[in-house]
């Protein structure tokens, strides 16, 4: 969720850093070991594009999620925000004509009427999926005639 805000608010240099499985703190990354004076293994992929877990890397930058908030940031990165929705676990807000973002770090789900400032139409939301072939490959928002739009985030 932190990673999704930090995409979605126009603050800074957002960076993800991948990192690799761990058991104790002092350990290194993947190597070949002592004989290669630990030469650090690179990350080997799935068909999907994403870390096999056996090579040791977790590879965060390439999980949907993260993906498809860096592209949000992409396509909103100079709007402004607007309509801001918060309580002490939720916040929302638009990204003038761009884009918007809610998130629920509650245990209840949360059902909000928002105005998105955006279009007409449906919508990706990126969190769950993407954008392919004209389809959402994850979840699809309806915004209506005025801008509005009715949410729900468990």
């Amino acid at each position: 969720m932190c990673v999704g805000f930090m995409f979605a608010w126009n603050y800074g240099y957002p960076r993800v850093i991948s990192s690799y499985y761990f058991i104790s703190s002092d350990q290194g990354p993947p190597n070949y070991g002592p004989s290669s004076n630990f030469t650090t293994k690179s990350p080997q992929f799935a068909v999907d594009k994403s870390c096999l877990y056996s090579s040791g890397f977790v590879c965060e930058h390439r999980w949907q999620a993260i993906r498809g908030m860096a592209r949000f940031r992409q396509e909103c990165m100079n709007a402004a925000i607007n309509n801001v929705t918060s309580d002490r676990n939720r916040l929302a807000f638009a990204r003038v004509g761009k884009g918007y973002f809610a998130l629920n770090n509650d245990y209840s789900t949360w059902t909000i009427t928002v105005s998105t400032t955006l279009p007409e139409g449906f919508y990706c939301e990126v969190w769950s999926g993407e954008p392919k072939d004209g389809q959402c490959t994850g979840k699809k928002i309806k915004v209506s005639r005025d801008g509005e739009c009715i949410m729900t985030h468990n």
